[in-house]
């Protein structure tokens, strides 16, 4: 923010209303660009918290609620003016050279899908809490044309970066703002196991039986990707870029070293949870095994699920369509290659695996990201105490397949 002359911090005063309720006032001083003299503002700052209430601004709340009002009612000379939230994000965008470019493209399209449209062109000093409440609102409702609205995660992650953007802009000397009026805001919870769309064993078998059985050569790329896919929990982008060399057989592990991107190309992770080493079961293995001595490609550099005719990467859109296209066949709801990473996590903690390895196995950064499969974690003590304590009873029930389908979360975002 330009320098400019101070008029102190203003004052804080409770108001009594004709209803005997109470009301924060301030008062503070701004400068009149015209005469260059103080000019004296008065607002109402929010309704008093009664003793024993839940409602209202607490003193320290409406101190921080002043703030940002103040920084609202202050001149915009043409430096701030110029200081958008469009030209703070891509400022941010561009220097962000140590995250992953994937990373970077999330935080674009989630800037230009829900927050140029309405704040883009606004100064940052200039924007207020109640903007970003406006948007959070109207992301509940879908903008009018979704009936279900967005998921609260994605909400969650169109604030943060909201947030994100503010605290670049006033770690910046000058300061572009000096509050963040993204910070506070109140948003939808995501309950865990929310939005972890996934298949349950009897479905995967279902995926896998509707492959054609003429044993072509797409069939078993077909095949084997999406199991990898489910039994090992690989990105798709990791599976795009899977070599034969990274099939560690004496040791019965996937060697995770390149991520193939839509727009980036191949390329090393740059987080080490991202480069990993992945279990390979004996199942999983003879099947990559029968894909490997039918491929044309025998090169140690060869890719494992290239194209049986040509060799090269196939598209993340024609994999898509594939996949698509055998869910349709199948019966089972629709699903994608993340769905089938889901379907690895839940499964696994369903199994009993500990979040700690989980979480190095799915190459996760940090371990709420892991925790999602939480929900899905059986406790295996419990489990057993109730059926000894209904053993004699259990003997003369009927018992369920092991592909018979298990609950699951039906959430389809």
């Amino acid at each position: 923010m330009s320098a400019r002359r101070s008029y102190g911090t203003g004052s804080l005063k409770p108001h009594v209303n004709g209803d005997g309720s109470e009301s924060w006032y301030g008062r503070w001083y701004v400068e009149d660009l015209a005469t260059g003299k103080p000019k004296q503002v008065r607002r109402k700052v929010g309704d008093k918290r009664r003793a024993g209430s839940t409602k209202g601004l607490t003193k320290t709340q409406a101190e921080k609620r002043m703030a940002e009002l103040m920084a609202e009612t202050a001149p915009v000379d043409s430096a701030d003016a110029g200081r958008t939230l469009t030209w703070a994000a891509e400022t941010m965008f561009s220097a962000m050279v140590a995250a992953e470019p994937q990373t970077v493209d999330t935080y674009r399209r989630d800037f230009e899908n829900h927050l140029r449209p309405k704040l883009g062109s606004k100064p940052l000093v200039k924007i207020v809490r109640e903007d970003y409440e406006a948007r959070v609102a109207a992301m509940v409702a879908g903008y009018g044309r979704r009936p279900n609205g967005y998921s609260p995660k994605t909400i969650q992650n169109v604030t943060r970066l909201a947030s994100r953007i503010h605290n670049y802009g006033r770690g910046r000397s000058p300061q572009w703002c000096a509050t963040n009026p993204a910070e506070g805001v109140e948003l939808p919870k995501v309950e865990q196991g929310e939005d972890v769309v996934h298949l349950t064993q009897g479905e995967v078998s279902k995926l896998l039986a509707a492959i054609d059985s003429d044993a072509s050569a797409w069939a078993l790329v077909d095949y084997a990707l999406w199991l990898t896919a489910t039994m090992a929990g690989l990105r798709q982008g990791e599976l795009i870029a899977l070599r034969r060399r990274d099939l560690k057989w004496l040791e019965s592990k996937i060697g995770i070293r390149k991520n193939q991107t839509r727009k980036h190309g191949e390329r090393t992770p740059k987080s080490k949870a991202s480069r990993r080493d992945v279990p390979l079961p004996d199942a999983l293995g003879v099947v990559l095994d029968r894909l490997l001595k039918a491929s044309k490609f025998q090169a140690d550099d060869a890719l494992v699920f290239g194209n049986p005719e040509t060799g090269e990467p196939i598209s993340p859109k024609a994999m898509d369509e594939r996949l698509k296209a055998a869910a349709k066949a199948a019966g089972i709801r629709p699903i994608s290659f993340h769905g089938l990473r889901h379907t690895f996590g839940t499964q696994c903690a369903r199994a009993g695996v500990p979040m700690r390895t989980l979480q190095q196995w799915m190459g996760h950064a940090r371990i709420s990201t892991t925790e999602i499969y939480a929900a899905f974690a059986e406790d295996q003590a419990e489990v057993a105490m109730v059926e000894n304590a209904f053993a004699s009873l259990s003997h003369s029930l009927p018992h369920s397949e092991a592909n018979d389908p298990q609950p699951t979360a039906t959430n389809a975002n």
